[in-house]
């Protein structure tokens, strides 16, 4: 494996790229046509919402070389072929990169921040950078707890957005924008919230598939900690959970009604047979599928961000 390609491998480059196409998706197709077209300015323009992007990028990026640096002994081990640190880059260098790609996208947050004048701002990139490395070095050995952080922080990608389009808080006072302003709330909330769900499931069911190693390396994640049938049992309930926070979620947008039935029928297809394969899976390639499904689920569901725009103009229209 060349450098070039172990390097692309290392920072999960799809998993990066979906995350910044989310990103993107959810300020092009929900916050930008909701305020566009009521002539308000927003604060993310191309240079603004590029500089974000990139931020979380790079930050994210560095997460994942920091978690495979923590992981070289257990993955020499248990899966070999997947190796990096320690084969195609020293650990020397992998701990070079963290700090590079932590320094670069710090550095387009603080532009960022200090460009809309929210210097206060650059502290979420600090708090992410601080918790990709804790979890990495001991939350992801612990029961549930790292499970909720990165899918907190995989969520947290599309509140970024929101969040820095700061002059969406002031608008709620004027009462001509109050309704909108919640309706992009709402979508976010949404996204965000079923993203987090969808992960969590999925962190846990790559806990399923490296459960051998993670027991023999004193790692006490949820499989371990409650044991295979009860942690399924807890992802049965889970997933419902995610059925009806999906189900209620389309009910935000504003459609017409068949297309609410429509469309949660069409996650039915999708997440019950995910559900039954995880709850009756047994070898490891069982749960990597499960696994590669969930991402595909999320993938779908950034999707779904132009679809939902595109549909809702054309019954508008």
């Amino acid at each position: 494996m060349n450098i070039i390609s172990a390097f692309f491998k290392i920072i999960r480059l799809p998993n990066i790229l979906m995350i910044a196409l989310a990103q993107w998706c959810f300020h092009r197709f929900i916050i930008y046509p909701s305020f566009d077209a009521n002539f308000f300015p927003l604060t993310l323009q191309t240079k603004e919402l590029t500089l974000l992007i990139l931020a979380t990028a790079f930050i994210g990026a560095a997460g994942n070389v920091i978690n495979d640096f923590f992981d070289m002994d257990l993955d020499t081990q248990f899966k070999p072929n997947r190796v990096i640190v320690g084969k195609a880059i020293s650990e020397e260098g992998a701990q070079n990169l963290f700090y590079i790609l932590n320094g670069i996208g710090l550095a387009c947050g603080a532009y960022l921040s200090y460009i809309i004048n929210q210097k206060q701002l650059i502290s979420v990139f600090v708090l992410s950078i601080v918790l990709l490395w804790f979890y990495s070095a001991e939350l992801k050995k612990t029961p549930l707890f790292g499970n909720l952080v990165i899918s907190f922080l995989c969520a947290f990608s599309i509140i970024l957005v929101w969040l820095f389009e700061r002059g969406l808080f002031d608008l709620v006072a004027y009462d001509e924008m109050k309704q909108i302003t919640i309706i992009v709330f709402y979508s976010m909330a949404a996204y965000a919230g079923s993203a987090f769900l969808i992960n969590l499931t999925r962190e846990i069911v790559k806990d399923f598939e490296d459960s051998e190693g993670d027991f023999r390396f004193g790692a006490n994640t949820l499989p371990i900690f409650l044991g295979q049938r009860n942690a399924k049992i807890f992802l049965l309930v889970l997933n419902i959970a995610i059925l009806s926070f999906l189900g209620y979620s389309i009910t935000l947008f504003s459609f017409e009604k068949h297309l609410y039935h429509i469309g949660y029928i069409i996650i039915l297809f999708i997440n019950i047979p995910i559900l039954l394969n995880i709850y009756f899976s047994i070898a490891k390639s069982d749960y990597r599928k499960a696994s590669l499904c969930l991402k595909i689920t999320l993938f779908f569901g950034v999707l779904s961000m132009p679809l939902f725009y595109y549909l809702n103009n054309h019954l508008n229209s």
